[in-house]
Protein backbone atom coordinates (compact mmCIF):
# COMPACT_ATOMS: atom_id res chain seq x y z
CA UNK A 1 0.00 0.00 0.00
CA UNK A 2 0.91 3.65 0.09
CA UNK A 3 1.66 5.43 3.36
CA UNK A 4 1.11 9.06 2.47
CA UNK A 5 1.23 11.38 -0.50
CA UNK A 6 3.64 10.96 -3.43
CA UNK A 7 7.12 12.35 -2.92
CA UNK A 8 8.79 14.43 -5.61
CA UNK A 9 12.05 12.92 -6.75
CA UNK A 10 15.15 14.30 -8.41
CA UNK A 11 16.67 12.07 -11.13
CA UNK A 12 20.09 13.49 -10.24
CA UNK A 13 19.78 12.41 -6.61
CA UNK A 14 22.56 9.99 -5.77
CA UNK A 15 22.29 10.12 -1.99
CA UNK A 16 21.07 6.56 -1.59
CA UNK A 17 22.74 4.25 0.93
CA UNK A 18 25.40 1.83 -0.34
CA UNK A 19 23.52 -1.40 -1.00
CA UNK A 20 25.73 -3.40 -3.37
CA UNK A 21 25.99 -6.28 -0.87
CA UNK A 22 22.19 -6.32 -0.53
CA UNK A 23 21.75 -6.37 -4.31
CA UNK A 24 24.22 -9.26 -4.59
CA UNK A 25 22.21 -11.16 -1.95
CA UNK A 26 19.00 -10.37 -3.81
CA UNK A 27 20.33 -11.65 -7.14
CA UNK A 28 21.54 -14.88 -5.54
CA UNK A 29 18.21 -15.33 -3.74
CA UNK A 30 16.20 -14.81 -6.92
CA UNK A 31 18.40 -17.19 -8.88
CA UNK A 32 18.03 -19.76 -6.12
CA UNK A 33 14.28 -19.30 -5.80
CA UNK A 34 14.69 -18.54 -2.09
CA UNK A 35 11.77 -16.36 -0.96
CA UNK A 36 13.13 -15.95 2.57
CA UNK A 37 16.45 -14.60 1.25
CA UNK A 38 14.64 -12.28 -1.19
CA UNK A 39 12.64 -10.89 1.74
CA UNK A 40 15.76 -10.59 3.88
CA UNK A 41 17.49 -8.53 1.19
CA UNK A 42 14.39 -6.37 0.71
CA UNK A 43 14.14 -5.79 4.45
CA UNK A 44 17.81 -4.82 4.73
CA UNK A 45 17.31 -2.36 1.88
CA UNK A 46 14.18 -0.97 3.54
CA UNK A 47 16.01 -0.58 6.87
CA UNK A 48 18.77 1.40 5.16
CA UNK A 49 16.16 3.57 3.46
CA UNK A 50 14.54 4.46 6.79
CA UNK A 51 17.52 6.72 7.54
CA UNK A 52 17.09 8.60 4.26
CA UNK A 53 13.36 8.51 3.49
CA UNK A 54 11.55 7.43 6.66
CA UNK A 55 8.21 5.74 6.19
CA UNK A 56 5.83 6.68 9.04
CA UNK A 57 4.34 3.17 9.09
CA UNK A 58 7.68 1.36 9.41
CA UNK A 59 7.33 0.29 13.05
CA UNK A 60 3.63 -0.71 12.85
CA UNK A 61 4.38 -2.75 9.72
CA UNK A 62 7.34 -4.44 11.42
CA UNK A 63 4.92 -5.43 14.22
CA UNK A 64 2.66 -7.03 11.58
CA UNK A 65 5.69 -8.91 10.22
CA UNK A 66 6.23 -10.45 13.65
CA UNK A 67 2.53 -11.10 14.31
CA UNK A 68 1.83 -12.80 10.96
CA UNK A 69 5.13 -14.60 10.41
CA UNK A 70 5.91 -12.51 7.34
CA UNK A 71 9.29 -12.88 5.71
CA UNK A 72 10.01 -9.17 5.60
CA UNK A 73 9.21 -5.71 4.29
CA UNK A 74 9.85 -3.90 1.02
CA UNK A 75 9.65 -0.14 0.44
CA UNK A 76 10.05 2.27 -2.42
CA UNK A 77 13.21 4.30 -1.94
CA UNK A 78 11.74 7.40 -3.59
CA UNK A 79 8.20 7.41 -2.31
CA UNK A 80 5.69 6.17 0.25
CA UNK A 81 4.99 2.62 -1.02
CA UNK A 82 5.50 -0.16 1.51
CA UNK A 83 4.79 -3.91 1.35
CA UNK A 84 4.55 -6.86 3.69
CA UNK A 85 6.31 -9.92 2.21
CA UNK A 86 4.52 -13.10 3.21
CA UNK A 87 5.72 -16.67 2.67
CA UNK A 88 4.33 -18.47 -0.40
CA UNK A 89 2.23 -20.76 1.81
CA UNK A 90 0.75 -17.94 3.90
CA UNK A 91 -2.97 -18.51 4.55
CA UNK A 92 -4.04 -14.92 3.85
CA UNK A 93 -2.70 -11.41 3.70
CA UNK A 94 -3.70 -9.20 6.65
CA UNK A 95 -5.44 -6.70 4.36
CA UNK A 96 -7.81 -5.25 6.97
CA UNK A 97 -4.92 -4.66 9.38
CA UNK A 98 -2.88 -2.97 6.65
CA UNK A 99 -5.85 -0.75 5.75
CA UNK A 100 -6.35 0.07 9.45
CA UNK A 101 -2.78 1.41 9.53
CA UNK A 102 -3.72 3.80 6.76
CA UNK A 103 -2.25 1.98 3.77
CA UNK A 104 -4.35 2.65 0.68
CA UNK A 105 -4.83 0.96 -1.63
CA UNK A 106 -4.02 -2.43 -0.13
CA UNK A 107 -3.08 -4.79 -2.96
CA UNK A 108 -2.49 -8.54 -2.73
CA UNK A 109 -0.08 -10.18 -5.17
CA UNK A 110 1.15 -13.76 -5.34
CA UNK A 111 4.50 -14.30 -7.00
CA UNK A 112 6.15 -17.49 -7.96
Amino acid sequence: GVAGPPSPTDPADSGFPALSDVFAELVAAIRGGDAARVASAATRSAEANQLRNPNPLWEPLRALVRRHGALGVAVSHTGPAIALLLPPDSPAAPGPELAALGLHPVLDYVLG
